[in-house]
């Protein structure tokens, strides 16, 4: 249910991000963007995902509410559409947005 609930929140940020006219360059992903989602489980429900390039590659991470910080991993960003991977209480997500 929580590995649910953060795909959720993060497929929901990634999808409304993308909806605002970025292009198919993953280099307009490049920042801070602040997410919210009400009904995710305690510590997960605000936070920040931060996106960056090192060695011209795409990467990023997710920071919760709590201070808890996860790398994303297989971060791919192409035809206006992410996906990448991420580890969250050693359970291993799949997360996908358009």
């Amino acid at each position: 249910m929580k590995k649910m609930l953060v795909f959720a929140c993060i497929a929901a940020f990634v999808a409304i991000s993308t909806n605002a006219g970025i292009d198919q360059d993953y280099k307009s992903l490049v920042g801070e963007w602040k997410f919210e989602v009400p009904s995710a489980p305690y510590g997960y429900e605000k936070g920040m995902l931060y996106f960056f390039e090192k060695d011209n590659k795409l990467e990023g991470e997710v920071k919760f509410g709590e201070g808890n910080k996860i790398k994303l991993t297989n971060l791919r960003y192409a035809k206006d559409s992410l996906k990448c991977n991420l580890y969250v209480d050693n359970e291993y997500v799949d997360v996908k947005a358009k």
